[in-house]
This record gives C-alpha cells, structure tokens and sequence, in this order.
C-alpha cells in the first residue's frame, strides 16, 4: 500500500539523556522510527486505513506497539513520567477525543483503551513511576482511531514520546498531603435521555503547600456503564441510557495526586421504562487495607466476598476477590467497583504516609553511578507474536567481551560476540522475562536490568455472515491475518481442519460450529481460534412425532380427520397439504392436487362425500422453504344412507351391527351425592372421598358433569354415537323397581322413578324426535329393563314409551320410529327370563360376567369374550360384548380387575369380535361415569374403598371422551374399530404408543 505522509514518533530523553540518569533504548530525538498502521502513527488515505480493517475500535491484539525501555542505573531508586508532546503544526490533525490509547508495561495493562483527551491539556500518560536501583522498565503502547472513520479519513497525528524524571526539593519530597478537589454543582446528577449535559466543573482546588492550583491543571477521563458492561468514552453523551462516570485527576508540586468522581445517570423519559438501568440495591462493601513496603510505597488491596471485575491497572488475585496496587506517590482518590454480579461501591482511598525523597534530589546534576568510565549493560527488545529480539547497548565495551542472553525460565544462550539474539518459538500475547549479561576475558559478568516484555497477540480471525435471516445456505466469509510463518485453516463441528486463504468463503448447508486457526508453523502450541456458531440454516423438513391420520364422526356424506401437530425450528405456522381421492394417492400426486391447504390447523372436515364409499386421505406438511414431510395415508368408509324417517327400524335380516350402553342416570346420581367425587383425582390427592352410598365419578366427562335431562348434552351425544357408527343405544334401566314409583303414580314428579327413568328417558327421546324432525340422524334405542321378580318394570316401561295404545295421552307414538325391531315387534332387553311377557314385544335376557348362558341369554361383561357369546332361542351365536375394561368383582379391586391397559384390553375384545363376526355386538359402555361408594363392612369383595362397576381412570370403561386424561383416544379408536368391522376389514390395532 502507498504510505502517504507516514507519521513518525521521535522519542527524547528530555533533560535526562544528558545526565546519564537514565539510559532510553529507542532513538534519540535525532533519530525517527516510521511507525505504519494503527499504533502510535495513523494515517488515513483514500477513504482506507492502514491495518485498520473496519470502523470499530480495534482490539488490543490487533495492533502493532511501539516498544520502548527505560533503564534506571543509578544506585537508588528513581520516578518519573510518561507524555506525548503533540506536533500541532500537521494539517488534518486528528483530535484527541478520536483517538484512544492502551500501555503495557513490563507485560502488563496500565492504561486500558483510555481517550487521550482523559490525559489533561499536557498529556501526561503515566505518572509518579518508581524504578528501583538498576532496574528496567518495558513499554509496549498501542495508539489507534476510536472507530469514527469516515471523520478521520485524510487525517494524521504526531507527537513526540517524553519520559521525565521527578525531581523533587526537600520541602516538596516531605509533602505527602495530597490536594483537594472542590466540585461545582452536585456530585451526582440525573438527566432524562437526550437532555442537554454541562459539566459545572470545579469550584476549586485546594493543596497544603500550593495553594489554589487552576483547574487548567486537571485532567478527565469519562466511563460509560450500561448496567452490564462497562467502556471508556470521550464525553457525556445523553442519548445513552445508563450511568456516566467522570473522573477529575489533578497533582501538586510535590507529584501527590488526588481523584473526584462525579456521577451522571441518564434515564428514559418514562422513568417506569424497563430499558433505564437500575443500580442494585447494594450491601456490597468492600474493605480497603493499606500496607507500607520496605521501599516506601503502600500496597493498597481492595478485598470483597465475590469476585470483581477487572479495574486497571490494578491486579487482581487468582480468585478474583481482591484487588491491589502499589502506589508510589500520596494519594487521594475516589473509584467505582465492581462484582462479577452487577455489585457496585464507591471507595475513597487515601495514601498520605509516602516519602519521596529517597527516589527524587535537589541537585539537577548528581553524580552518575556507575562512573563514566565502567562498562555496563542494557538492551531494547522488538516483540513480534512468537519472539523477542534483543538487542544489546553497552557503555564502555571492553574488547573480547561476550554476550549471553535468557528468555523466560531458559538456560543463558552459548555465549557470542552478537549484540542482537532473538528467542524463538515463544507463545503470543505472554509475559517474558529477558535479561542480558556480558562476560569479559576474565570471567567477569556484568548483567543488565531484567526486562518484562509481552509478545504481540494473534489477531483473530473475523467472520462475516452473507445472512442474519434463516436460510437454507449461507456464505461464511472469514478474514485471516496475513502473518509470515504462520498458516490459516478452518473446521467445521469436529471435523478435518482445512487450510485456508487470507480471505475463506465456506458455504454452510446446516447449523455449525466453525472453528478459525492462526497457527505457528515452527510451534504448533502457538494459536489462537475463533469460533463461529450458525444456528440460523433450515436444513430440515419438518418433524413427525406420529405419522397417523385419524378418522371420526365419519357419516354418510361427511368425515373428520386428525392429525399430530408436526414442528419445525424456523417455521411458525407450517402449511399442511390435504388430499382426498377413491384410490390410493401418494406424495407427488397429493403436491400437485391438494383438496386444500390449512397453516396450523390439525383437523379436517370432509363434506359432500358419497355414501358407502371408500376414500383414501393423505397429508403433506411443508416448510416456508417448501421442504415437506408425509403422514401415513390412511383410508375411511362412508355411511350407508340413513333410514328414511317413518320406517322401522328392523333388524331381523341385518348384521353387523353395533349397540352400546347407554346411562341416564346423572340427575338423580348427583342428587343422591353431597358433592362431586371424583375418584382419580382424590388419589392423586385433590380432595377426598365421600360419604357411603355417596356416587364417585371415575374421572370428569369432557362436556362437564352434566345432568342426563340436559338436551344440548343429548344432542352432542347422538351426534357422536351417529358418526361413531353405533347403531342403536341400549337405555340402561336396570336397578329401576317398583319401589321407585311412589303412591301417586310414574309421573309424580316427586318421585325416584320419575328423577331417575321418566324425565331423563322424555328427554333423550323428545330430543331425537326433534333432530330427526331437522334432518339429523341419530341412532336408535332399545329399552334394558330390571325383571330379577317379574315384568311388572318391563310392562311400565312400555306402557309409558313403546306402546302407542296404552294411554294415548302420552303421545308415544311420535316415538314409534325410534325403537328397534325385531320381527316387527319393539326390541327388549331383560335381566331376567320370567317366561313369555304378556307385551307384544321381541326380548333377550342380558347380564355380565357369566360363567355360562343359556339359549337367548346375552352378556355384555366377559373378561374372554371369545367365551359365553349370546344366542338365540334356538342356541345360535348372534351376539358378542366388547368391553374397554372389567371387573372379576368390584373395580376397586384392582389386583382382580382387567383395567383400560394402554388399550390393550380393549383390543383383545375386538380382535375376538372380528374373528366371530356375530350379528351384533354389544359395547361396555358409553357413559357410565359413576358407581355408588358401598360399605365394605356389608358388602363382599370390598377392600378399604369399595366401588362396583368403575373405579379411576385405568379401571373404568367408559368410551365417551374425557377432560384431559384419556380425551377422545377411546371414542376416536371405537370409530376406527366399527369402520373395519362394518367394511370386513381386518382388525386394526390400536393401543398407545410404544405399546
């Protein structure tokens, strides 16, 4: 690159080069050193910087420092100063507040990206520095743009690096009383964001020996804390919410120093808004201790119970709990500390017990030590980021001497006449130690100071994304530092590394991990990475936990299908393709020809279906990238068409057919009860049990606890039994008796019969009468009547509802049509042969749990179904149960009982049905919900809980849906089960998952 008007730095020695106090190894003011790039020198061109590769500030390790050292060789200790002398006759001067400055010294940071115009109108970087006796200090400074390119183009700086000896008379080394600053206006000032801030300054200063010393004199340094983190900054500005710290540093004569501090806190104009940083309410308080060396200086450590945040350029212990300095002058000043965890203190501390004058003298021309005349040794070092050149000066050189040289903890190098030697194979960014000695004819050594030097650290590589958006690719750009010696490579996860140019472009298809690598070729252990972590690429298509399609209230022209929600990582609402076809489809085609598309929906209804037809449904889901996945087709038979209203409903010639039995029971189970129990949520331990005789629930049905007279209840019920495929309902009237009806007759509303039978049996078949009037089918019903004495239940159960000539005033014959018939009579069942009824009526006895039944006797309980099927009169097979659970003898017995077993049960039951095939098959049961708590002191089989027919959720055997639990998988698995009997299809099976 064309170097335009290089910038130089001349270093001087000032009055001491001439007094041979102190030995600087850079050039002479005589002599200037070009510095390029963003050190001390910086130069802007062409809209371009000279390695400055961006407008952010640069970090530390990417820079190159000016390196100077400076050499006590007097026999008592010295101080001194550090300041730049600015050439202000350049043109296109940069400005102080653009440029920042860090030092080094003896390996370590004293000063920390500080602005220069922090440093006071004289510039003073460093002051009251202590060498003892024969001792070497090592500077590494770092001056660079504070990222404001476009205002710093064209631009350049000079100035001249000046290191004074602090000489001190007598009256000025006993003063060790530091000044007093004095601020104007408060000391803590809160300001609402983008209001204008004016510093009021100091009022006065104060000092015992000097008097008033002018505010000209002071110097300020600015630090922003944003509630997290904290940075040096030029100035105040308010349109940054958080805290503003500003540190005023003034000395007297004597080189004592003293600190204030002024905080200023800049808030939202909403001060309730949550973007303004709160300071934590603080117990933090840590203890400041003060210890005097032997050379004079007080150790000043700050010590706190949790760690601190780093605060230059004080050091900090390994635990992170302590800080310390050493500070070599008196000094008054007050700073800001800060935990790891947010914690903040303002300190004072006070130094005021240092003397001086064994480090500084009157007399401007002492003696110099050693004399004129004797050889001694001192070097200057050049660092680069694997080693240390040294390179030897030497006051009166005896002839034939020889030099040695140590790096680090290494044995003394083969001694050479050479007065340069460069250790070798050294790790970046790290502390050495380096010394030189001389070693004459005789034997005799001469040693040099021991210098600190820190190799410059491996710029890191740096990464450019071509997006921040999610896509399906990206391009990585990875910049690399060009260093000679030094190879580049780059891996992604755990793979291969790879060697890569200055400049690497890596194309990435899915989420990674890209490592960059500067490494050393002649030291491998010499590296530094970074890493890149793109989480941001849509590689995938989205996510199936469970491919099936389910299938329900499938009627004659009408279906619904579910599917699981799928899940994707970049796309919210995933797009779902739904197809329909009479043959079978796959994915290509159903892209092509979707029925239609839904974005986050899981369900479907079909409408306008064809009856007694067979369709086959497929889903895709796709991605915003277009990326899809494919649920398992599956396939649904329609209804037959529905009955004609105001024909009979006769079964004598048909088959397949399906009953379940239905309770209505709710109205008078609930009155009977002091409360709701719900058995599995008592065991869980919500709530407890009722009284005996109370009625527990097994669990809340998903419409709520309803009452069996409510219509709306009715409604959804023959709706879902419809579209389930259930033919005809079985009314579970059998614990009704003839004590239920009181004096006064069936209808006395007062009445058990008339809570229990009338009103919720009235209801249900009012309500069907009425869907049907409105064009909705609904199954049909036959009557289950209690007949263990005789038929007086079964001759008042149809009196009051089958016959329509009995008593013409109840209007039965609107239910006519409802009924099932067998051989053209109204379908009964009983619980009891007691001969021929005197009814016109078609019967079968049924009951559960038989060991054998007779001809005409049915079961609706049988742990082996594939046992005990019910016949007819003649003996022939032509029903069969199929029962979600069962008991041996109570529910509650549950290490007899066959519970609910993930679904398990319940197929065993179809899967013998299917084999069977009988004419109708019975289901246990629709909507049981309930059982009576029994005293187990009267009734057998009974443990500390007592409950016949259901118990929790696994025992119990209701197929109506459930609030939360088991939901709808019961009723969503009978449709399926009912569809593959009705269509002769095999037996699917259907259990939860994994089992």
């Amino acid at each position: 690159m064309k170097k335009v008007g290089i910038i130089s730095v001349a270093v001087l020695g000032c009055i001491l080069l001439g007094m041979g106090l102190f030995l600087l190894s850079k050039p002479t003011s005589k002599e200037v050193t070009e510095l390029v790039g963003n050190t001390l020198s910086v130069y802007y061109e062409n809209g371009t910087t000279i390695s400055l590769k961006n407008a952010q500030n640069v970090p530390l390790e990417e820079q190159t420092p000016y390196e100077f050292q400076i050499t006590n060789l007097r026999s008592t200790p010295s101080m001194y100063n550090v300041s730049l002398k600015e050439n202000l006759n350049i043109t296109n001067k940069l400005e102080r507040e653009e440029l920042k400055i860090t030092v080094v010294k003896n390996g370590e940071v004293v000063v920390d990206g500080a602005y220069l115009n922090s440093f006071g109108s004289n510039l003073e970087i460093l002051s009251n520095c202590r060498m003892e006796a024969n001792t070497m200090d090592s500077y590494q400074i770092y001056l660079y743009i504070d990222g404001r390119s476009e205002t710093s183009i064209g631009k350049n700086y000079e100035a001249i690096l000046q290191i004074t000896k602090i000489d001190l008379t007598s009256e000025e080394a006993s003063d060790q009383e530091p000044p007093i600053i004095e601020l104007a206006g408060e000391q803590n000032i809160i300001l609402f964001q983008n209001d204008e801030f004016v510093d009021p300054g100091i009022k006065q200063i104060i000092d015992n020996q000097d008097g008033n010393i002018s505010a000209d004199n002071v110097s300020i340094r600015y630090e922003y804390y944003d509630g997290t983190t904290h940075e040096n900054v030029s100035h105040v500005d308010t349109s940054r919410i958080g805290f503003f710290y500003i540190y005023y540093t003034v000395k007297d004569k004597a080189s004592n120093e003293t600190q204030a501090i002024r905080v200023v806190t800049v808030q939202a104009p909403d001060s309730e808004n949550p973007d303004s940083p709160q300071e934590p309410e603080d117990t933090f308080l840590p203890e400041v201790r003060y210890e005097t060396l032997e050379t004079g200086e007080v150790l000043v450590t700050i010590t706190a119970d949790e760690s601190l945040k780093d605060l230059v350029p004080w050091s900090k212990s390994q635990d992170g709990k302590t800080l310390s300095q050493v500070f070599s002058t008196n000094m008054r000043m007050t700073l800001i500390v800060f935990s790891e965890t947010g914690h903040s203190a303002i300190l004072t501390i006070e130094v005021t017990n240092v003397n001086k004058s064994d480090a500084t003298e009157e007399e401007k021309n002492p003696v110099v030590t050693p004399p004129a005349n004797e050889m001694s040794v001192t070097f200057t070092t050049k660092t680069s980021y694997n080693s240390v050149t040294i390179t030897t000066q030497v006051r009166n050189e005896v002839s034939g001497t020889n030099y040695q040289y140590q790096c680090g903890d290494g044995s003394w190098s083969t001694p050479s006449n050479q007065k340069e030697y460069t250790c070798q194979n050294l790790s970046q960014n790290t502390s050495y130690k380096v010394s030189v000695q001389a070693v004459k004819k005789d034997g005799t050594i001469i040693s040099s100071p021991v210098a600190t030097v820190k190799t410059i650290a491996i710029p890191l590589p740096t990464f450019q994304i071509s997006s921040a958006n999610v896509e399906t690719t990206k391009e990585l750009t990875i910049t690399y530092p060009e260093i000679e010696g030094f190879t580049n490579y780059y891996k992604i996860d755990n793979g291969e590394e790879v060697v890569a140019t200055a400049t690497q472009t890596v194309t990435l298809t899915h989420n990674a991990s890209i490592t960059a690598i500067v490494r050393d070729n002649s030291n491998s252990q010499n590296q530094v990475n970074s890493t890149y972590v793109e989480t941001k690429i849509d590689s995938a298509a989205p996510v199936i936990s469970n491919t099936d399609i389910t299938t329900s209230n499938i009627g004659e022209t009408v279906a619904t299908i579910r599917y699981q929600q799928a899940s994707d990582d970049f796309t919210a609402n995933l797009k779902y393709s739904i197809c329909i076809s009479t043959s079978s489809i796959d994915s290509s085609y159903c892209l092509q020809n979707p029925t239609t598309t839904k974005e986050g929906e899981t369900t479907h209804t079909f409408t306008n279906l064809n009856p007694s037809t067979t369709y086959y449904v497929l889903v895709l889901v796709s991605d915003s990238f277009g990326r899809t996945s494919s649920y398992q087709m599956t396939s649904f038979t329609t209804s037959s068409a529905a009955a004609v209203w105001g024909e009979h409903f006769e079964i004598s010639n048909k088959s397949d057919l399906i009953g379940i039995n239905f309770s209505t029971w709710f109205d008078y189970m609930q009155n009977k009860s002091s409360g709701i129990y719900n058995i599995t949520n008592i065991l869980a331990g919500n709530g407890s049990f009722g009284n005996i005789g109370d009625f527990h629930y097994w669990g809340e049905p998903a419409k709520g606890y309803y009452k069996s007279t409510d219509k709306t209840v009715i409604r959804e019920q023959m709706t879902e039994l419809y579209n389930m495929g259930v033919d005809f309902i079985i009314i579970d009237n059998t614990n009704a008796t003839l004590a239920w009806i009181s004096s006064a007759g069936a209808l006395d509303p007062n009445s058990v019969f008339y809570e229990a039978v009338y009103a919720p049996m009235k209801a249900l078949l009012d309500t069907i009468v009425e869907m049907r009037q409105e064009g909705l089918p609904t199954p049909y019903v036959a009557n289950w009547v209690n007949t263990n004495d005789d038929y007086v239940m079964l001759n008042v159960m149809h009196n009051l509802f089958t016959s329509a000539t009995y008593d013409p005033s109840l209007g039965n014959e609107k239910y006519e049509d409802i009924w099932v018939y067998w051989d053209g009579k109204p379908f009964f069942l009983v619980t009891k042969d007691q001969g021929t009824p005197d009814r016109d009526i078609t019967y079968r006895v049924m009951w559960g749990l038989q060991t054998s039944v007779a001809n005409g006797e049915w079961s609706y309980l049988q742990k082996d179904n594939s046992k005990n099927k019910g016949t007819n009169w003649s003996g022939a097979v032509e029903q069969m149960s199929v029962s979600v659970a069962m008991q041996q003898n109570r529910m509650s017995n549950t290490g007899s009982a066959t519970g609910r077993n993930h679904g398990i049960t319940f197929y065993n039951q179809w899967q013998n049905a299917f084999a069977t095939r009988p004419k109708i098959i019975t289901l246990t049961w629709w909507n049981e919900w309930g059982a009576e708590r029994l005293d187990p002191s009267t009734n057998v089989a009974c443990g500390t809980y007592c409950f016949t027919d259901n118990y929790n959720q696994e025992y119990s055997r209701d197929i109506e849906p459930q609030k939360g639990g088991l939901g709808s998988t019961y009723y969503d698995w009978t449709t399926q089960y009912i569809r593959a009997y009705k269509n002769h299809q095999s037996v699917p099976r259907l259990v939860e998952s994994g089992y």
